[in-house]
């Protein structure tokens, strides 16, 4: 009986210290030959699905003996700590299938023998059907939550539904994928609570999960602090014995996100100048007079136009705001919107008349929600995951009054609208994007 080959996907190489293993349409690759590994979620992102970006030195068995071309699978299996002990415990590992969209290396030096290769992939998470373009379909008498229920149950996806809706009518999908009908029914999807706003993201697992802003403003919040020797710690045992010396019990240990750096941005300024501050919607009503339509310079052909009653969205509502509101500071612009026309028997279908309005009031409030985005480096032995919310303590190079060091203006909650889940150099890390709309009060020098 001949000897069997080791797995070169689960043997430890170079400076390879974390979990890894990788497959490409069940061809192993070595973790040692990993550039870069990086894996996206996000939950505000018309595609939709996570995606996957894998950097690979080769030496020609993905660039001549079998190339990655559209189609073929991406397993990967990653954890910083010994997999099984995460299996449980979404948002600290990776346990996923991809498959590929596109590929790009360059042959060095006329692929003589012995060059190798850096070959780029990247791809989407699998599900089936995707990017089909499916039969027209009616939903009648049906909420958005409904709706979506129905098309994540034919694509063998899992809903965590927390919505609050109120949208009931008959929902038509006309050649479109099931990304592209569920970004329409989204977007046009109405709350129960006025200004709030519906969200749809799929995790790297698979799940869909469908609620509302108000809805996530209740959910888990998570300690953030900082802790370098922490957050770099492999094992977990490890982790929990650093803590005991230190003071801290196993509870805090696991449950807390230990950072190593923050990275601010600001994108109030944009946002505000871009898609306003405040959505003032008008409706062309045509139900009265006659019409005319002008020809040339003759202005008395002008179309007597009436607008039905101005209805005025506020973006912040129920979003992660703070003490200092960016909409009383800088309030920017107003986006004055003719969302469509008003004619008998038009709209008798859809759950109201801002149905027409919605994508554009709803795309200004995401825009508000992301004006402070933090990027914050995690170690991934905590589970978090999008939805959650952090409250993240940071720290100030000026002391306060209670020479306590913490910079209370930047310091408290956000909400985890991103994950990347990153392997380079052998090690494995987390990075998530918080976000919310203003700061805090400042109290430094006070």
């Amino acid at each position: 009986m001949a000897n069997e080959k080791p797995n070169p996907a689960e043997t430890r190489s170079g400076s390879q210290q974390c979990h890894l293993i990788i497959k490409i349409d069940d061809i192993n690759v070595d973790p040692s030959n990993v550039q870069y590994l990086v894996i996206r979620e996000w939950m505000y992102d018309d595609v939709r699905v996570p995606r996957i970006e894998l950097i690979i030195t080769d030496d020609g068995l993905f660039t001549d003996y079998s190339l990655p071309y559209r189609g073929k699978k991406i397993f990967v299996q990653l954890s910083r700590d010994k997999f099984e002990k995460y299996e449980t415990a979404s948002g600290s590992y990776v346990d996923s299938t991809f498959v590929i969209m596109d590929f790009e290396f360059v042959k060095e030096l006329g692929s003589a023998s012995g060059n190798n290769s850096s070959i780029t992939i990247t791809g989407i998470l699998d599900i089936p059907k995707w990017f089909e373009i499916l039969p027209d379909e009616q939903f009648p008498d049906s909420t958005s939550s409904d709706v979506l229920a129905s098309v994540c149950s034919d694509l063998g996806v899992s809903l965590n539904d927390s919505s609050d809706v109120s949208d009931n009518m008959s929902w038509l999908r006309i050649n479109q994928t099931p990304g592209q009908f569920i970004q329409h029914v989204v977007s046009r999807a109405k709350t129960t609570v006025d200004d709030d706003v519906s969200l749809f993201w799929i995790d790297i697992y698979g799940n869909a999960y469908y609620t509302n802003i108000s809805s996530l403003n209740q959910g888990i919040v998570h300690d953030t602090k900082y802790h370098i020797k922490y957050a770099t710690e492999i094992q977990v045992d490890s982790l929990i014995k650093m803590g005991e010396v230190d003071g801290h019990d196993e509870n805090e240990m696991l449950t807390s996100l230990w950072y190593t750096s923050l990275n601010f941005r600001n994108n109030q300024g944009a946002n505000f100048v871009i898609k306003g501050g405040t959505t003032n919607e008008y409706k062309l009503d045509l139900n009265q007079g006659t019409y005319y339509f002008g020809n040339g310079n003759e202005s008395s052909n002008a179309s007597p136009v009436a607008t039905s009653e101005v209805v005025t969205y506020n973006q912040y509502e129920n979003l992660l705001a703070t003490d200092l509101n960016p909409n009383t500071d800088f309030p920017g612009v107003d986006n004055n919107l003719y969302s469509g026309i008003v004619l008998t028997g038009q709209t008798d279908n859809l759950w109201d008349l801002g149905y027409l309005s919605n994508p554009y009031s709803r795309s200004s409030a995401i825009s508000a929600l992301y004006n402070n985005s933090v990027i914050i480096e995690v170690s991934p032995n905590t589970p978090s995951m999008i939805g959650d919310s952090v409250n993240l303590v940071v720290h100030s190079n000026i002391s306060n009054d209670d020479n306590s060091y913490e910079n209370s203006t930047l310091s408290g909650t956000y909400l985890i609208t991103g994950s990347m889940y990153i392997f380079i150099d052998g090690f494995f890390k987390k990075m998530l994007t918080v976000n919310r709309t203003g700061f805090n009060t400042q109290d430094i020098g006070e």
